[in-house]
């Protein structure tokens, strides 16, 4: 499936990550967005409205948590975005707690490769749509 031509926001606050994310989609042919922080991609999801975004949780100024608690207060076009988690916490009540947010999937970050995260992005737009 190609996924050209959709917006991606990209919230991570480890420039070397984000950047690799962003030259992998990048040859998708995606339009990407970026915020290192939880506040910035919150205004930015609003603003830009992606067909879904990559959310890590730890965040500074505010948490991903935070993000996925105050879109869900938003617009019904907003909420339906897609949200994958993508983050190094690990633990069970963590990813319960990011699901019952409203995020699509939940990725652990050192266990996963870049092409799965591309992989994975690609089948939630598909469902999407």
């Amino acid at each position: 499936m190609s996924i050209a031509g959709k917006k991606i926001l990209i919230i991570e606050d480890d420039e070397h990550i984000a950047r690799v994310y962003a030259i992998k989609l990048g040859k998708e042919g995606v339009t990407l967005f970026t915020a290192r922080d939880g506040e910035d991609g919150l205004g930015k999801i609003q603003s830009e409205i992606p067909d879904i975004v990559l959310l890590d949780l730890m965040l500074p100024i505010k948490d991903g948590f935070w993000v996925l608690e105050e879109k869900a207060k938003l617009s019904a076009s907003i909420k339906k975005i897609p949200v994958i988690v993508l983050s190094n916490l690990g633990q069970a009540e963590d990813i319960n707690h990011a699901r019952s947010l409203g995020a699509v999937d939940y990725i652990i970050k050192a266990g996963t490769s870049i092409q799965a995260v591309v992989d994975l992005v690609k089948e939630h737009l598909k469902k999407a749509e």
